[in-house]
């Protein structure tokens, strides 16, 4: 992956061997570790959400190499009240296993869970990270912009997150554009543990995804939590979603344009990545007609509304049914946790020896 050049400056290490392990069957996969997450920030996830993550989650899985899926209830802590975080992880897990997330293939658990685990581990690698990096991460620079308001929890973002990635020594992030100075930060943060301590975390790298951007239908950015005028959530109801749709922000076709503008692109990729083979078809259709200049979009608001109705229908029971399961919820997500926090132990008992630092048994 290229190199930001918000890390240009960043001291480059060379020669740490970059291995991400070794299996008996010599599967590429089987080499691989795998880890992502979301912060429980809103009462429900948008289809941005879902296309630009869950849906790559779903495409790994069946892959059959290792995939921690977690709940990132220490994150949301960061901006949102500890109630809201609270109330609202338990609707992120609804949300995984109704989308098609199998916990038989897929480990399934809260950040929270791993708690100790994770923040020893943040100890040692800002060690390494200074607070004037910290606030050259550009998704972090956006968001410290006034810092009377921002707490110090915000500024410790990028060291937590690379907590997350190596706690799990993962190899492999599914990982956005807007993450991808995250991720350098946890590359880094690797690099120097393994220079300082001896080889322990495999460089993680990011995996190419199928994830899209998808334009806010009100044409302001992309499709946001903060924005929900703009976003279609899979918890709005069926008609409701369709009105959105029919509000959409589009464009004024004088002439067959020679590019398509950003928020009709984001209205077709709505539409083709929920629709039959009957709507593939005329979503086709009406990509040539755009470029003749003669498509009607009201026709296209129609087309991706049925299709992206329909997916929330069938989306919204399974979530439903899920609800209706509290034991077997409560099995996963003990399990999740149990087989999430062992591997953490693991890992630490390793920074443990690689350190000399031990914590005194109680």
């Amino acid at each position: 992956m290229p190199k930001g050049p918000w890390l240009s400056w960043l001291e480059r290490l060379d020669g740490i061997e970059e291995v991400v392990g070794s299996s008996p069957t010599g599967s590429t996969m089987a080499k691989r570790i795998f880890l992502t997450g979301l912060r429980p920030t809103a009462t429900a996830l948008h289809l941005g959400n879902y296309l630009g993550a869950i849906r790559d989650v779903l495409a790994i899985q069946e892959k059959g190499a290792p995939f921690f899926l977690f709940v990132a209830d220490l994150h949301g802590l960061t901006t949102e009240d500890p109630q809201k975080v609270a109330a609202n992880r338990e609707k992120i897990l609804l949300t995984y296993l109704a989308a098609g997330v199998d916990p038989q293939k897929t480990i399934i658990y809260y950040q929270s869970a791993l708690a100790e685990e994770t923040l020893l581990l943040e100890i040692f690698l800002s060690r390494f990270f200074s607070v004037a990096q910290a606030l050259r991460v550009p998704t972090l620079k956006e968001k410290v912009r006034q810092p009377r308001q921002a707490s110090l929890f915000l500024l410790r973002y990028p060291a937590l997150m690379a907590a997350d990635i190596l706690i799990q020594r993962a190899t492999h992030i599914p990982v956005g554009k807007d993450q991808e100075a995250h991720l350098e930060v946890s590359q880094l943060l690797a690099r120097q543990f393994n220079r300082h301590f001896g080889y322990l975390f495999p460089i993680p790298r990011p995996y190419q995804t199928q994830g899209v951007k998808i334009i806010a239908l009100d044409g302001q950015g992309k499709m946001s939590k903060s924005r929900p005028q703009g976003a279609i959530f899979l918890n709005d109801h069926p008609e409701e979603a369709k009105q959105k749709i029919r509000r959409a922000v589009t464009e004024t076709l004088a002439k067959p344009p020679k590019e398509m503008s950003p928020a009709v692109a984001s209205l077709f990729l709505l539409g083709e990545s929920f629709a039959n083979r009957q709507e593939k078809e005329q979503l086709a259709n009406m990509r040539q007609e755009y470029f003749r200049g003669t498509l009607k979009f009201v026709h296209l608001k129609e087309v991706v509304g049925q299709a992206v109705g329909r997916f929330l229908v069938d989306f919204q029971r399974r979530y439903q049914s899920w609800q209706q399961k509290p034991k077997l919820l409560a099995t996963i997500l003990e399990e999740g946790n149990r087989r999430a926090k062992r591997h953490a132990q693991e890992t630490w008992q390793l920074v443990a020896a690689k350190t000399g630092f031990t914590l005194p048994r109680s």
